[in-house]
């Protein structure tokens, strides 16, 4: 998988788009089972924000191969671009998601 190496440099991801078949639609969250509060909170950042972000949660492995813990997420670019990574849970995902998300956006 291009890109499982992780470090704090946000990259690509182009490989696992095409294993979860699914590329190019809108921004995503991805997480591993423990995923479900990112899910959520994409969910709550969609209808908030307006800005569609869907929300993928994956068996287990993603997060080991990924570089994160099971309970961290990446938000990615619908072009495949890594735009941030929690390598943990967080206590508030919804917040530590529209905070990403504005960056992304530049707002």
């Amino acid at each position: 998988m291009r890109g499982a190496a992780c470090d704090d440099v946000p990259g690509f991801i182009d490989d696992l788009w095409i294993e979860i078949g699914y590329r190019y639609r809108s921004a995503a969250v991805i997480a591993e089972d423990d995923g479900a509060p990112w899910a959520a909170a994409a969910a709550e950042v969609s209808e908030r924000g307006g800005v569609p972000v869907d929300a993928h949660v994956l068996g287990a492995g993603f997060a080991d191969a990924y570089g994160i813990s099971p309970g961290g997420a990446a938000l990615v670019r619908p072009d495949g671009f890594v735009a941030f990574r929690s390598h943990d849970a967080v206590a508030q995902p919804g917040e530590a998601l529209a905070t990403a998300l504005r960056s992304v956006l530049g707002g």
